[in-house]
């Protein structure tokens, strides 16, 4: 019976939340800096978002960018555990770029925990 009881446990422990910074640079026009922070924290539970670099154990850059027709954005994921990696995302709209980009760092932060389906309409506000 302990054994049972021991992996009940472990299984409802709650995962830990990585102290996260943002940096994000947008064209005019596409989402602000809010919209893929409260993207992400929909996405995981794993980021609690930081404003000191000292503070931070992942590192979240992301830039949108207008190239011809198109949104082009770069997303740069640093932990200081797992290394860093970066992924490229095109799209005709700057708001599903960064969607994108959001469920991409989930993924990259949360791979088991993650959810992976649509946004909702209303995005709920992202913790202080």
């Amino acid at each position: 019976m302990a054994p049972v009881l021991w992996l009940a446990l472990l299984s409802a422990a709650p995962t830990p939340q990585r102290p996260t910074l943002l940096r994000y640079e947008a064209a005019p026009g596409c989402p602000a800096a809010d919209f893929f922070e409260r993207a992400l924290v929909y996405r995981t539970d794993r980021v609690r978002w930081v404003k000191d670099e000292a503070e931070a154990t992942a590192w979240i850059d992301v830039t949108l960018a207008p190239k011809a027709k198109q949104i082009d954005g770069t997303l740069h994921v640093r932990t200081s555990d797992a290394g860093e990696t970066t992924k490229r995302l095109k799209g005709t709209k700057c708001e599903t770029v960064a969607a994108a980009m959001s469920l991409a760092a989930a993924l990259l932060l949360d791979p088991e925990g993650a959810k992976t389906g649509p946004l909702p309409q209303v995005l709920p506000p992202a913790p202080p």
